[in-house]
């Protein structure tokens, strides 16, 4: 059921809407019975986002949860990751940086387990461009990537940060 005001049988301005046992299932604005503005949507009682909408879609900041853990915290378009935001694993930051459609894309950070694994540019997920490897917070490689894999001009590195070899890879 519905709790606001109605136009047109409708929800319009504030609201909250439930499921069948109860449980509100979103709480927020809305604009001609769809989710429009700042709100929270729920799950069976457990947050799943909160911020902002539009006709339905996340849509502008917000964070997405899973199982009531912070998931992705940053901007979405039309429902998916789009523009600056950090995805988590388990707590931890998986990404920090731009997404286009979902992926990352431009300059982010990649991690693993919490430590730095990756910094530099981005193509439909992958590494591409200029960026630079880490093995456990240490320099592993620092040059060109395309499509996740060293391509290119570049500098291999020891664990002791000397370097191993430096010129071209494919």
């Amino acid at each position: 059921w519905l709790e606001g005001r109605l136009e047109e049988g409708k929800l319009t301005g504030r609201g909250k809407e439930y499921d069948e046992a109860g449980r509100v299932r979103y709480e927020g604005d809305f604009a001609a019975g769809l989710y429009d503005g700042e709100g929270s949507l729920y799950d069976e009682g457990v947050l799943v986002y909160e911020g902002k909408f539009s006709e339905g879609l996340y849509d502008g900041k917000g964070k997405l949860y899973e199982n009531g853990e912070l998931r992705y915290e940053g901007a979405f378009a039309a429902g998916t990751y789009q523009g600056e935001g950090t995805l988590y694993s388990e707590g931890m930051p998986q990404y920090k940086g731009g997404f286009a459609n979902g992926l990352y894309q431009g300059a982010g950070k990649r991690y693993e387990n919490g430590v730095l694994a990756y910094e530099g540019e981005f193509s439909a997920g992958l590494e591409q461009g200029s960026g630079t490897a880490y093995a456990e917070g240490a320099l592993l490689y620092k040059g060109a990537f395309s499509e996740g894999q060293w391509d290119g001009e570049g500098t291999e590195f020891f664990p002791d940060g000397t370097v191993r070899y430096k010129g071209g890879f494919s």
